[in-house]
């Protein structure tokens, strides 16, 4: 899928409650195109709401990167976690 289409695999991504879906540097032969990811060491870069970018690491407590996911679930996120 193209820009135009709202979407494509190569950029749709999920924060779910599984830590199936924690982020992960890129590698070879891995098959979860759904997670975030990076080619960076540390982290990857995520964009936020607020025009904001911050880099987050792949260690990020798993419920933190969940709600960071979900906009309309009305939970608070503490900024030092991420």
């Amino acid at each position: 899928q193209g820009w135009d289409q709202g979407w494509d695999w190569d950029t749709l991504r999920w924060s779910g409650n599984n830590v199936t879906y924690q982020p992960r540097q890129d590698q070879s032969g891995y098959t979860n195109w759904y997670t975030f990811g990076s080619a960076h060491a540390n982290g990857f870069q995520m964009a936020f709401c607020d025009g904001s970018v911050d880099m987050i690491s792949y260690s990020i407590d798993p419920e933190t990167h969940r709600r960071l996911g979900n906009r309309k679930d009305g939970l608070a996120i503490d900024g030092k976690k991420f």
